[in-house]
């Protein structure tokens, strides 16, 4: 039996440095890919200024991500991606909208 996917935002902010980021989304990809979770679409939001020091960082590298993913393995995935030490903050909210926002 199949369980069903719902929607989900997740931002994710990394490590400012441009390699450092594009390596750790990748690896972000793949632990969404390992899981079995759909990417609808995806935004790099860009370098922004935190509100407050994470990680001894000033600065961040935003991504948001639109997912379809099975709610209770989020706290799976989430183990896989505390151990990027890149990723500074990530949240993860369930969307309840027939029509999905469109991507620029």
């Amino acid at each position: 039996m199949k369980t069903k996917k719902n929607r989900y935002e997740a931002v994710f902010i990394y490590n400012k440095d441009k390699n450092i980021f594009k390596s750790s989304l990748e690896k972000t990809k793949s632990i969404f890919s390992e899981h079995d979770v759909s990417i609808t679409g995806e935004e790099d939001m860009g370098l922004k200024k935190l509100a407050y020091e994470i990680k001894k960082n000033k600065e961040g590298h935003y991504y948001l991500f639109h997912l379809k993913i099975t709610g209770s393995i989020i706290s799976a995935i989430e183990k896989d991606i505390h151990l990027d030490e890149a990723i500074l903050k990530h949240l993860f909210v369930k969307i309840d909208f027939k029509k999905p926002r469109k991507f620029k």
